[in-house]
């Protein structure tokens, strides 16, 4: 089964959990959503959306991934840009990549030509 066609699955899935919600007995115009099982849905979701990223690399595609996840923006990227203001104020690869650099330079205490 390919990146495609897990994602429709899982989607498939969210759908039919949120159908099925229950109406509050007490309360019909409020329902009752299992909050873990979206989550534990939306986590799958995730890695569906990785896998396909990684499909379409694969292709030679190239990618821009606009994140504010740290981890996930240094695990899935070869060269990050960071822009501020509409300006590049960093752009660094692989191999210059951490949490701190990158946290400085979004964050606006530090610009490129320092």
């Amino acid at each position: 089964m390919g990146a495609q066609d897990n994602t429709e699955k899982v989607l498939r899935s969210l759908h039919v959990l949120l159908s099925k919600s229950e109406p509050y007995p007490k309360e019909p115009s409020k329902v009752i959503i299992d909050k873990q099982q979206v989550i534990d849905l939306l986590a799958e979701l995730n890695t569906c959306i990785y896998q396909i990223m990684d499909e379409l690399t694969k292709q030679g595609k190239s990618i821009i991934l606009i994140s504010t996840d740290l981890p996930e923006v240094i695990g899935m990227s070869d060269r990050v840009v960071i822009m501020r203001e509409g300006y590049t104020v960093l752009e660094i690869d692989k191999s210059e990549m951490n949490q701190e650099k990158i946290l400085a330079y979004a964050s606006g205490g530090v610009s490129e030509n320092e």
